[in-house]
């Protein structure tokens, strides 16, 4: 990654109460909760249909959370064929379809 695109991302990260950054997703912190079950346990309070859309490639610290997720009520997970952390980059047609999908049901 360069130029105008990293830019852009360390933007986000640098901001002022940029706290919830995506950085901190991908290093593995679950900011603002301080463990898995915090984490696990707010997503259990939702009372909405949730979509979880993550890529086969993903690095293998991030499916434990996927995982935990995916055995909540009301949650949706789509796997795409490929992809990393930034599937909404890397793929977007991938990620708009099965956001349209899980919208049209």
């Amino acid at each position: 990654m360069r130029g105008e695109t990293l830019r852009e991302k360390l933007n986000v990260t640098r901001a002022r109460g940029a706290r919830f950054s995506s950085v901190r997703f991908v290093a593995g912190k679950l900011d603002p909760l301080a463990a898995r079950a915090e984490f696990l346990n707010l997503a259990k309070r939702s009372r909405i249909p949730m979509l979880m859309i993550y890529g086969a490639e993903t690095p293998p610290r991030s499916p434990a959370e996927m995982e935990g997720l995916t055995a909540i009520p009301g949650m949706e997970s789509v796997c795409l064929p490929a992809g990393k952390l930034s599937v909404h980059e890397e793929f977007h047609n991938l990620v708009a379809d099965a956001i349209e999908t899980f919208l049209a049901d």
